[in-house]
């Protein structure tokens, strides 16, 4: 299994869950993203250049286990859950993905952002999007439009995993519920009650492990 950590994050935010999936039988591979932790400086890629360092944690996997034809397992957490909907399906080998609390589309988040940090009312933000991908385009190289994981997932041919807290104010519970919305097969998901943004494994551990192992069990099994 790779396991994929959030914006600002690195991969010792992971060991945690980590600890317990090895305990439950498997093997977890966490990495730092591009530009974070111990990995060598780079802009963000708002998920799209990061997808590079997913697949390139696959071959990895791949190369120096027996995972070889087809047992990858990705787990995400914000921006990593993110970035596993739009790598997974693009991989062969990759056979379940969960995401944690992932947005559903750049576009919309940035528009939810500038409403609440500027107080502006929601259709001027939404007025400003064209000029917000402009920017995103010219001064960071960003297409800001093309990171949508809500349209990724329903790339997917197998069900996805997927958690959200019901009281995220940092990506609120509509970009689940689009995601969901999205997907062609009923995913193994789940809304916790009364945690913030990621944190559902923090304050519902017993429920968030059973959620998480017992969708990897299904998908390995599938096969």
């Amino acid at each position: 299994m790779i396991r994929v950590h959030g914006i600002d994050s690195n991969r010792s935010s992971m060991l945690g869950l980590s600890a317990v999936l090895v305990r439950s039988g498997y093997s977890v591979l966490v990495f730092d993203l591009r530009g974070h932790g111990e990995s060598d400086a780079a802009r963000m890629g708002a998920g799209l250049d990061e997808r590079d360092d997913v697949f390139g944690a696959i071959d990895f996997v791949r190369r120096r286990s027996d995972a070889g034809g087809g047992s990858v397992l990705l787990h995400g957490s914000s921006y990593g859950g993110a970035i596993a909907l739009m790598a997974g399906w693009r991989e062969e080998a990759v056979v379940g993905v969960f995401a944690d609390s992932s947005f559903a589309a750049l576009r919309e988040l940035v528009t939810q952002e500038v409403a609440s940090r500027t107080g502006l009312p929601r259709w001027v933000a939404v007025a400003l999007r064209p000029g917000i991908t402009l920017a995103g385009r010219l001064l960071h190289g960003v297409d800001i439009g093309a990171v949508n994981p809500a349209a990724e997932a329903a790339e997917y041919a197998y069900p996805l995993g997927l958690a959200h807290c019901r009281s995220d104010e940092r990506i609120p519970l509509d970009h689940f519920e689009q995601i969901e919305s999205s997907v062609r097969l009923t995913p193994s998901a789940r809304v916790f009650h009364d945690c913030p943004h990621a944190d559902a494994w923090e304050l519902y551990p017993i429920e968030y492990e059973q959620l998480v192992t017992e969708y990897f069990s299904s998908r390995l099994n599938a096969g």
